[in-house]
């Protein structure tokens, strides 16, 4: 949650499909923000293995 005083934000919803190798945040205050995987190593390990067979796709 956001550390400034009277302000809640938090994440409503997380997006892995549309930009390869990055993540799409939906804040709850409507701001959008995408962000690299690499920027979370435990994410980052999930996320190659359960998208190895993708990249065929794409």
């Amino acid at each position: 949650m956001c550390k400034i005083n009277n302000t809640n934000i938090g994440i409503k919803d997380l997006n892995f499909t549309d930009y390869k190798g990055k993540i799409e945040a939906f804040l709850s205050d409507g701001r959008v923000v995408i962000v690299p995987v690499s920027f979370f190593p435990d994410i980052k390990k999930t996320y190659g293995k359960a998208t190895s067979g993708l990249d065929d796709i794409r």
